[in-house]
């Protein structure tokens, strides 16, 4: 099954092609990070066993769920721990958390799996009553 990887590779090429397309919402690189989140989310369901499948989907949807507070309205980045909560996602998060939820059942931890665990650490402090309030 090692041509996974070159699928999951392709996928995450095309979403991080996209991902720094915050001002430009209409542009086609934003719509890159879009596409291959639906390809993510087919691919899980075509691979429901699949933990780095899972992974993948859940790397991405953490990093979408932010995307409104990555930037100012003048374009200036706005790092991890000064964003407004308030701007992310939560269906987003909740999906994404989801599918690590699946990965872990499979007890086998890959880089993919191991990316979008490491994107739920890196914004710990700002659980869900956090995001529901909006608190910074």
């Amino acid at each position: 099954m090692s041509g996974i990887f070159f699928v999951l590779d392709a996928i995450y090429s095309a979403y991080t092609a996209g991902w720094e397309s915050v001002i430009e919402v209409s542009s086609t690189h934003h719509a890159l990070a879009g596409d291959a989140i639906a390809v993510g989310r087919t691919l899980v369901q075509l691979m429901p066993a699949e933990p780095e499948a899972h992974g993948l989907l859940a790397l991405m949807l953490h990093c979408e769920a932010r995307r409104a507070a990555r930037y100012t309205r003048n374009g200036e980045f706005v790092p991890l721990d000064q964003q407004d909560t308030a701007r992310w996602s939560r269906p987003m998060i909740d999906e994404a958390e989801n599918h690590l939820l699946s990965a872990a059942a499979f007890k086998t931890h890959g880089t993919l799996s191991i990316g979008g665990s490491h994107s739920v650490r890196s914004r710990q402090p700002a659980r869900s009553a956090d995001v529901s309030t909006g608190r910074r």
